[in-house]
Protein backbone atom coordinates (compact mmCIF):
# COMPACT_ATOMS: atom_id res chain seq x y z
CA UNK A 1 0.00 0.00 0.00
CA UNK A 2 2.81 2.47 0.89
CA UNK A 3 6.36 1.35 -0.59
CA UNK A 4 8.09 4.08 -1.74
CA UNK A 5 7.58 5.02 -5.67
CA UNK A 6 9.98 6.74 -8.10
CA UNK A 7 9.27 10.57 -7.03
CA UNK A 8 7.84 12.52 -9.68
CA UNK A 9 8.78 16.56 -10.73
CA UNK A 10 4.87 17.89 -9.47
CA UNK A 11 4.28 17.64 -5.51
CA UNK A 12 1.64 15.10 -4.73
CA UNK A 13 0.07 18.13 -2.22
CA UNK A 14 -0.25 21.62 -2.64
CA UNK A 15 -0.95 24.07 -0.17
CA UNK A 16 -2.28 27.99 -0.50
CA UNK A 17 -3.94 29.84 1.60
CA UNK A 18 -7.54 32.25 0.50
CA UNK A 19 -7.87 34.84 3.58
CA UNK A 20 -7.82 32.57 6.64
CA UNK A 21 -8.91 29.19 4.81
CA UNK A 22 -5.97 27.36 3.94
CA UNK A 23 -6.81 25.27 0.66
CA UNK A 24 -4.64 21.62 -0.02
CA UNK A 25 -4.98 19.99 -3.34
CA UNK A 26 -4.44 16.25 -3.67
CA UNK A 27 -2.15 16.46 -7.76
CA UNK A 28 -0.22 13.67 -7.72
CA UNK A 29 -0.17 13.80 -11.64
CA UNK A 30 -2.19 10.97 -12.16
CA UNK A 31 -6.09 10.50 -12.31
CA UNK A 32 -7.14 10.45 -9.30
CA UNK A 33 -4.21 11.53 -7.22
CA UNK A 34 -3.44 7.90 -5.64
CA UNK A 35 -3.11 7.74 -2.01
CA UNK A 36 0.69 6.75 -2.00
CA UNK A 37 3.39 7.74 0.75
CA UNK A 38 4.21 10.90 -1.02
CA UNK A 39 0.74 12.25 -0.67
CA UNK A 40 -0.09 10.53 2.71
CA UNK A 41 2.81 12.74 4.04
CA UNK A 42 1.94 15.62 1.97
CA UNK A 43 -1.68 15.48 3.66
CA UNK A 44 -0.51 15.41 6.86
CA UNK A 45 2.08 17.87 6.43
CA UNK A 46 -0.50 20.35 5.26
CA UNK A 47 -3.15 19.70 8.34
CA UNK A 48 -0.30 19.88 10.58
CA UNK A 49 0.38 23.66 8.92
CA UNK A 50 -2.87 24.70 8.65
CA UNK A 51 -3.99 23.48 12.83
CA UNK A 52 -0.24 25.00 13.89
CA UNK A 53 -0.89 28.13 11.55
CA UNK A 54 -2.75 30.86 14.11
CA UNK A 55 -3.38 32.59 10.54
CA UNK A 56 -5.62 30.11 9.91
CA UNK A 57 -9.20 29.14 10.69
CA UNK A 58 -9.57 25.80 8.42
CA UNK A 59 -8.78 24.43 5.74
CA UNK A 60 -10.59 22.92 2.50
CA UNK A 61 -9.01 19.22 0.70
CA UNK A 62 -10.12 18.78 -2.43
CA UNK A 63 -8.59 16.90 -5.80
CA UNK A 64 -6.96 18.26 -9.18
CA UNK A 65 -9.11 17.39 -12.50
CA UNK A 66 -12.36 15.50 -13.05
CA UNK A 67 -11.90 12.84 -9.61
CA UNK A 68 -11.58 13.46 -5.99
CA UNK A 69 -9.05 10.44 -5.28
CA UNK A 70 -9.12 6.72 -6.59
CA UNK A 71 -7.69 5.78 -3.16
CA UNK A 72 -5.21 3.77 -2.26
CA UNK A 73 -2.21 3.64 -4.82
CA UNK A 74 -2.05 0.19 -6.13
CA UNK A 75 1.34 0.32 -8.01
CA UNK A 76 2.48 0.37 -4.26
CA UNK A 77 -0.24 -1.89 -2.68
CA UNK A 78 0.50 -5.09 -5.30
CA UNK A 79 3.62 -5.82 -4.44
CA UNK A 80 2.73 -6.25 -0.74
CA UNK A 81 0.07 -8.89 -1.46
CA UNK A 82 0.80 -10.88 -4.56
CA UNK A 83 4.44 -11.38 -6.35
CA UNK A 84 5.65 -13.99 -9.04
CA UNK A 85 7.74 -15.63 -6.63
CA UNK A 86 7.87 -19.32 -5.70
CA UNK A 87 8.88 -18.96 -2.53
CA UNK A 88 6.65 -15.25 -1.49
CA UNK A 89 3.84 -17.82 -2.79
CA UNK A 90 4.79 -20.55 -1.01
CA UNK A 91 4.87 -18.44 2.45
CA UNK A 92 1.69 -16.91 1.20
CA UNK A 93 -0.28 -20.22 1.16
CA UNK A 94 1.13 -20.85 4.17
CA UNK A 95 -0.50 -18.06 5.79
CA UNK A 96 -3.96 -19.16 4.14
CA UNK A 97 -3.98 -22.28 5.44
CA UNK A 98 -2.38 -22.24 8.92
CA UNK A 99 -2.53 -19.05 9.99
CA UNK A 100 1.39 -17.63 9.50
CA UNK A 101 2.49 -14.60 9.07
CA UNK A 102 2.13 -13.28 5.81
CA UNK A 103 5.15 -12.71 4.34
CA UNK A 104 4.45 -8.68 4.01
CA UNK A 105 2.35 -8.69 6.90
CA UNK A 106 4.94 -6.04 9.55
CA UNK A 107 5.07 -3.64 5.93
CA UNK A 108 0.93 -4.10 5.05
CA UNK A 109 0.08 -3.20 9.09
CA UNK A 110 2.56 -0.10 8.95
CA UNK A 111 0.48 1.14 5.62
CA UNK A 112 -2.72 0.59 7.58
CA UNK A 113 -1.81 2.24 10.45
CA UNK A 114 0.23 5.18 8.67
CA UNK A 115 -3.52 6.25 6.68
CA UNK A 116 -5.80 5.60 9.94
CA UNK A 117 -3.38 8.45 11.65
CA UNK A 118 -2.88 10.60 8.84
CA UNK A 119 -6.90 10.43 8.88
CA UNK A 120 -7.65 10.70 12.29
CA UNK A 121 -4.90 14.10 12.30
CA UNK A 122 -7.96 15.43 9.76
CA UNK A 123 -10.77 14.20 11.44
CA UNK A 124 -9.87 15.19 15.00
CA UNK A 125 -8.48 18.61 13.76
CA UNK A 126 -9.70 21.58 16.37
CA UNK A 127 -10.43 23.73 13.30
CA UNK A 128 -13.07 22.22 10.02
CA UNK A 129 -11.62 20.16 7.22
CA UNK A 130 -13.78 20.77 4.71
CA UNK A 131 -13.78 18.00 1.47
CA UNK A 132 -14.56 19.48 -1.89
CA UNK A 133 -15.08 16.46 -3.97
CA UNK A 134 -15.57 15.86 -8.09
CA UNK A 135 -16.31 13.20 -9.52
CA UNK A 136 -15.25 10.40 -7.69
CA UNK A 137 -13.96 9.46 -4.46
CA UNK A 138 -13.23 5.56 -4.19
CA UNK A 139 -12.15 2.98 -1.65
CA UNK A 140 -9.12 5.38 0.64
CA UNK A 141 -10.40 8.36 -1.53
CA UNK A 142 -14.07 8.22 0.20
CA UNK A 143 -12.40 7.20 3.58
CA UNK A 144 -10.71 10.58 3.05
CA UNK A 145 -13.54 12.62 2.38
CA UNK A 146 -15.33 10.64 5.36
CA UNK A 147 -12.28 11.78 7.42
CA UNK A 148 -13.40 15.47 7.24
CA UNK A 149 -15.82 17.49 8.65
CA UNK A 150 -18.17 18.46 6.33
CA UNK A 151 -18.11 17.01 2.63
CA UNK A 152 -19.65 19.51 -0.18
CA UNK A 153 -20.07 17.86 -3.88
CA UNK A 154 -20.93 18.43 -7.23
CA UNK A 155 -23.79 17.09 -9.21
CA UNK A 156 -21.47 14.29 -10.72
CA UNK A 157 -19.93 13.38 -7.14
CA UNK A 158 -20.18 9.90 -6.10
CA UNK A 159 -18.08 7.71 -3.41
CA UNK A 160 -18.07 3.88 -2.84
CA UNK A 161 -16.02 1.50 -1.22
CA UNK A 162 -15.24 -1.46 -2.87
CA UNK A 163 -12.78 -3.03 -0.90
CA UNK A 164 -15.26 -6.16 0.27
CA UNK A 165 -16.43 -6.94 -2.95
CA UNK A 166 -13.21 -6.65 -4.67
CA UNK A 167 -10.30 -7.51 -3.06
CA UNK A 168 -11.89 -9.24 -0.84
CA UNK A 169 -10.42 -7.18 2.04
CA UNK A 170 -12.07 -4.21 4.98
CA UNK A 171 -12.09 -0.54 4.18
CA UNK A 172 -9.49 0.34 7.07
CA UNK A 173 -8.36 4.05 6.85
CA UNK A 174 -11.35 4.13 8.97
CA UNK A 175 -13.79 3.49 6.55
CA UNK A 176 -15.73 0.63 9.08
CA UNK A 177 -16.21 3.31 11.50
CA UNK A 178 -16.16 6.74 9.96
CA UNK A 179 -18.63 6.31 7.60
CA UNK A 180 -21.27 4.32 9.85
CA UNK A 181 -20.47 7.23 12.28
CA UNK A 182 -21.58 10.11 9.57
CA UNK A 183 -24.71 7.84 8.15
CA UNK A 184 -25.38 7.11 12.07
CA UNK A 185 -29.36 7.73 11.22
CA UNK A 186 -29.23 4.70 8.39
CA UNK A 187 -26.68 2.61 10.04
CA UNK A 188 -28.06 -0.52 8.33
CA UNK A 189 -27.17 1.95 5.24
CA UNK A 190 -23.93 2.26 6.24
CA UNK A 191 -22.88 -1.48 6.64
CA UNK A 192 -24.84 -2.49 2.94
CA UNK A 193 -22.55 -0.11 1.39
CA UNK A 194 -19.82 -1.67 3.58
CA UNK A 195 -20.60 -5.30 2.52
CA UNK A 196 -21.79 -4.43 -1.51
CA UNK A 197 -19.43 -1.89 -2.68
CA UNK A 198 -21.86 -0.05 -4.77
CA UNK A 199 -21.99 3.73 -5.77
CA UNK A 200 -23.26 6.23 -3.97
CA UNK A 201 -23.95 9.50 -6.31
CA UNK A 202 -24.56 12.89 -5.06
CA UNK A 203 -28.36 13.03 -4.77
CA UNK A 204 -28.50 9.98 -2.27
CA UNK A 205 -25.26 11.37 -0.56
CA UNK A 206 -26.70 14.29 -0.13
CA UNK A 207 -29.78 12.82 1.34
CA UNK A 208 -28.52 10.40 3.75
CA UNK A 209 -26.31 12.96 5.56
CA UNK A 210 -22.92 11.95 3.88
CA UNK A 211 -22.50 15.32 1.46
CA UNK A 212 -23.80 18.91 3.49
CA UNK A 213 -24.49 20.49 -0.20
CA UNK A 214 -24.40 19.69 -3.52
CA UNK A 215 -22.97 23.01 -6.03
CA UNK A 216 -21.89 22.90 -9.52
CA UNK A 217 -18.18 22.56 -10.37
CA UNK A 218 -17.46 25.81 -10.81
CA UNK A 219 -18.54 26.97 -7.65
CA UNK A 220 -17.47 24.08 -5.26
CA UNK A 221 -14.30 25.79 -4.11
CA UNK A 222 -15.98 28.84 -3.20
CA UNK A 223 -19.14 26.97 -1.42
CA UNK A 224 -16.10 24.54 0.28
CA UNK A 225 -14.31 27.52 1.94
CA UNK A 226 -17.61 29.35 2.69
CA UNK A 227 -18.21 26.37 4.87
CA UNK A 228 -14.80 26.50 6.26
CA UNK A 229 -15.67 29.63 7.20
CA UNK A 230 -18.44 29.23 8.78
CA UNK A 231 -17.79 25.82 10.84
CA UNK A 232 -14.95 28.23 11.84
CA UNK A 233 -16.46 31.37 13.18
CA UNK A 234 -19.37 29.02 15.16
CA UNK A 235 -18.79 25.59 16.72
CA UNK A 236 -22.54 25.36 17.51
CA UNK A 237 -23.26 24.25 13.70
CA UNK A 238 -21.03 21.49 12.89
CA UNK A 239 -22.73 18.60 11.87
CA UNK A 240 -24.71 16.34 14.51
CA UNK A 241 -22.87 13.19 13.83
CA UNK A 242 -19.35 14.58 15.21
CA UNK A 243 -21.20 14.28 18.50
CA UNK A 244 -21.42 10.21 18.63
CA UNK A 245 -18.77 8.45 19.99
CA UNK A 246 -20.13 5.39 19.66
CA UNK A 247 -20.14 2.79 17.04
CA UNK A 248 -23.65 2.99 15.33
CA UNK A 249 -25.50 -0.69 15.95
CA UNK A 250 -26.68 -2.07 12.97
CA UNK A 251 -29.98 -4.48 12.90
CA UNK A 252 -30.08 -6.02 9.76
CA UNK A 253 -27.63 -8.12 7.73
CA UNK A 254 -28.74 -9.17 3.96
CA UNK A 255 -27.35 -12.58 2.95
CA UNK A 256 -25.30 -12.03 -0.18
CA UNK A 257 -24.69 -14.65 -3.03
CA UNK A 258 -21.25 -14.00 -4.56
CA UNK A 259 -18.81 -16.45 -6.68
CA UNK A 260 -15.82 -16.28 -4.45
CA UNK A 261 -16.06 -16.84 -0.66
CA UNK A 262 -15.56 -13.85 1.42
CA UNK A 263 -14.13 -13.98 4.55
CA UNK A 264 -14.28 -9.86 4.43
CA UNK A 265 -17.78 -9.94 4.01
CA UNK A 266 -18.43 -12.11 7.61
CA UNK A 267 -15.82 -10.23 9.12
CA UNK A 268 -17.46 -6.78 8.78
CA UNK A 269 -21.12 -8.38 10.21
CA UNK A 270 -19.54 -10.00 13.35
CA UNK A 271 -17.31 -6.58 13.47
CA UNK A 272 -20.63 -4.83 13.51
CA UNK A 273 -22.47 -7.20 15.98
CA UNK A 274 -19.54 -7.37 18.60
CA UNK A 275 -18.89 -3.73 18.29
CA UNK A 276 -21.90 -1.69 17.38
CA UNK A 277 -22.26 1.07 20.61
CA UNK A 278 -19.13 -0.19 21.69
CA UNK A 279 -16.62 3.35 21.86
CA UNK A 280 -15.13 4.52 18.24
CA UNK A 281 -11.45 4.09 19.56
CA UNK A 282 -12.17 0.26 20.22
CA UNK A 283 -13.75 0.02 16.92
CA UNK A 284 -11.15 1.78 15.33
CA UNK A 285 -8.36 -0.89 16.80
CA UNK A 286 -10.68 -3.56 15.86
CA UNK A 287 -10.88 -2.29 12.08
CA UNK A 288 -7.06 -2.92 11.59
CA UNK A 289 -7.53 -6.29 13.31
CA UNK A 290 -10.01 -7.17 10.47
CA UNK A 291 -7.86 -6.18 7.82
CA UNK A 292 -5.15 -8.18 8.39
CA UNK A 293 -6.92 -11.30 8.98
CA UNK A 294 -8.59 -11.03 5.51
CA UNK A 295 -4.84 -10.17 4.42
CA UNK A 296 -4.18 -13.49 5.85
CA UNK A 297 -6.86 -15.54 4.23
CA UNK A 298 -6.97 -17.20 1.28
CA UNK A 299 -10.50 -15.39 -0.05
CA UNK A 300 -8.64 -12.65 0.05
CA UNK A 301 -6.02 -14.64 -2.42
CA UNK A 302 -8.65 -15.58 -4.46
CA UNK A 303 -9.92 -11.94 -4.75
CA UNK A 304 -6.84 -10.14 -5.47
CA UNK A 305 -5.94 -12.90 -8.41
CA UNK A 306 -8.86 -12.35 -9.82
CA UNK A 307 -8.35 -8.61 -9.82
CA UNK A 308 -4.87 -8.35 -11.55
CA UNK A 309 -6.44 -11.00 -14.28
CA UNK A 310 -9.21 -9.24 -14.66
Amino acid sequence: MMSTTAQTSRPATTYEQRDRIAIIRLDGGRRGTPLNRETLEGLRSGVTRAIADSGVDGAVITGTGTDFCFGADFLELRPLLFRYSPWWLARRAAAAWFGTPHPSEGAIREAVDFGVSVFRTISSSPKPMVMAVQGNAVGGGAELAAAGHDRIGTPDARFRLPEVVRWGMVPAWLGCVRVPQILYRFPDKAVDLIRTGRAVHAEEALAIGFFGAIVTPEALLDAAVRRAEELAADREIWPEYLEIDRLPTARRFAPRRTRLPSLADRLVIEFFREYGGRPLEEAVAAETEMMMACVRSGSQLLRLVAGIFG
